[in-house]
């Protein structure tokens, strides 16, 4: 792109009053901004695109195609403008997205919104993919209730063409923007033009039911050998068969376009019917139903939080530092994480104006990831030529946490010539540097008082009505547990309500049900980001794993 070309869409970005920020993922930021003359916008900016200088022909090029899109369902694209490893799109705006809506909105009836309303929104929504496929020869491939917007009580949808005309052309996966809602072959990288059906009708059971058809933790799962059948049973018998002819596994089995799929629905028979749920029992292994709230039950249950968390510690060295914990893991890599109350992008902006305060050499630099190398002399030969190397490798990513915050996890490895000094070198940087960038940043005080260990085994969630007629049993992700808690990623918004957690991973022979509480339910790319507190008896000690 010609740099006063360039210089001039900027200046769009410049006019724009950015009033606050309505999502931010890891690929994708949302800003709601007001415009000179008084008008709203959107401000997206698509992380993912990397590798590639603003003189790139990509953003010109899809530029061009998008803004020559007009549709009364779709918001309108004005701008598409690289800007510091992303690309910026500027659009038309819209009241708020389904996501938001169908989180604040009183669900209505036995299947949340009512039927008619949803499927009228989502006629509108299959009649502007039916356009961009007939007129611009476009799929979305991004779907999910984040990009679907209301505007004026009608449904319009946003970030088209940015997977096919943005990610696409840089050899990224199709399935990264939206992977809780991809089709199967869009992760194979082979997209097709029913791969929005299956998105579509995925959503369509979500928002009705809350219960998503495939209950995994990731759509990826799901391909090759191990596809299993959509779980219909949420839905009214009316409203199965053509939601499973919608998610068929094979694209040529589904309908020639959502607007078919969308008026089998509205035909199908209107029967209400209870929803059907699994039931599911707590049980140690043998098959023995227990009294969870014995009292002799209690230190059972401290003894498998016990097993969980020296599981997860193995190999982990855990250090202080004035009050900052860090650890080292097997490979001798130093670790920390940090949170702080920043504005999406400004964290990324601020460790780069630290990193100037220190000798490095930029190795990679992104939208949510930096790498680079600390440079020194590590010998006193060294410091007479003087001879200058690289000594520590620093990666750090920038990932959004709960409450509008900013995490900032960091790795420092020792790449320098005196690998029997690596441990030295590293407790003589490492926590000065840890220190300094968590001062720069005005990051959040320590204070848990237990170390997380990641923990990215399977898990059982059991949940519901202590009655067992309406309990339900799904299998998730761990991602980390600590002696108080866990956090995993579920594919459905558990409610904030008592649960049984089990792991389902190697040992489970001996596990037994943990009782937890639901902490916070965060919505993020692949589904549900759950953190969940063990509910224990406090006058119990826990064992801690050695520091």
């Amino acid at each position: 792109m010609p740099a006063e070309l360039h210089d001039r869409k900027s200046a769009v970005l410049t006019r724009l009053r950015f009033e606050r920020c309505l999502e931010e993922g890891r690929l994708r930021e949302v800003w709601l901004a007001v415009g000179p003359e008084g008008k709203r916008r959107l401000v997206t900016y698509v992380k993912g695109f990397l590798g590639r200088e603003p003189e790139s022909s990509i953003p010109q090029l899809a530029e061009q195609r998008l803004t020559a899109v007009r549709h009364p369902h779709l918001l309108g694209v004005e701008a598409v403008i690289p800007e510091g490893g992303r690309v910026v799109i500027v659009s038309e705006s819209a009241e708020c997205t389904w996501a938001e809506y169908f989180r604040t909105t009183p669900l209505e009836g036995p299947y949340g919104l009512r039927r008619q309303r949803l499927l009228s929104l989502l006629g509108q929504v299959a009649q502007a993919l039916d356009y961009l496929r007939r007129e611009h020869a476009l799929m979305h491939l991004g779907l999910s209730p984040r990009v679907l917007w209301l505007r004026n009580g009608q449904a319009a949808v946003s970030d088209y063409g940015i997977v096919e005309l943005l990610l696409v052309p840089l050899q990224c996966s199709p399935a990264q923007y939206s992977p809780r809602y991809a089709a199967p072959e869009v992760f194979a990288g082979r997209p097709s033009w029913g791969s929005d059906q299956f998105s579509l009708a995925t959503i369509y059971q979500e928002l009705l039911t809350g219960a998503h058809p495939f209950r995994v933790a990731r759509l990826r799962d799901l391909t090759g050998e191990s596809w299993h059948e959509p779980d219909l049973e949420p839905l009214p018998a009316g409203d199965r068969e053509a939601v499973a002819r919608a998610l068929a596994r094979n694209p040529a089995d589904r309908f020639a376009n959502c607007s078919d799929f969308v008026r089998a629905l509205q035909e199908a028979p209107r029967r209400v019917e209870a929803v059907s749920n699994h039931r599911a029992k707590l049980i140690l292994p043998g098959q023995m139903e227990f009294d969870l709230s014995a009292p002799w039950f209690s230190r059972q249950l401290h003894n498998q939080v016990s097993r969980l968390v020296h599981l997860a510690s193995q190999g982990l060295e855990v250090r202080e530092y004035r009050g900052m914990r860090y650890r080292y893991n097997q490979k001798g890599i130093l670790e920390h994480t940090c949170a702080a109350v920043l504005a999406p992008g400004v964290a990324w902006e601020k460790v780069m104006g630290f990193l100037q305060t220190w000798p490095v050499r930029i190795l990679l630099l992104d939208g949510f990831q930096i790498v680079v190398r600390l440079i020194g002399s590590e010998s006193w030969w060294q410091k007479l030529v003087p001879v200058s190397n690289d000594i520590i490798e620093v990666r750090l990513w920038f990932e959004p946490a709960w409450s509008g915050m900013t995490r900032v996890r960091i790795e420092m490895e020792y790449v320098g010539k005196f690998p029997r000094q690596a441990r030295q070198i590293l407790e003589q940087i490492g926590p000065i540097f840890l220190e300094q960038l968590r001062s720069y940043l005005m990051a959040t005080p320590e204070r848990r008082e237990h170390e997380r260990f990641p923990y990215t085994e399977p898990l059982r969630v059991i949940y519901g009505l202590p009655d067992g007629q309406t309990r339900q049993e799904i299998t998730v992700i761990g991602q980390d547990v600590s002696s108080t808690g866990i956090r995993f990623l579920s594919p459905v918004p558990l409610p904030e309500e008592p649960v049984h957690i089990v792991p389902a991973g190697e040992g489970s022979d001996r596990a037994i049900a943990l009782p937890a509480s639901i902490l916070r339910v965060q919505p993020c790319d692949e589904g549900y980001m759950v953190a969940a507190r063990f509910l224990l008896d406090p006058d119990d000690s826990l064992d801690e794993p050695p520091r």
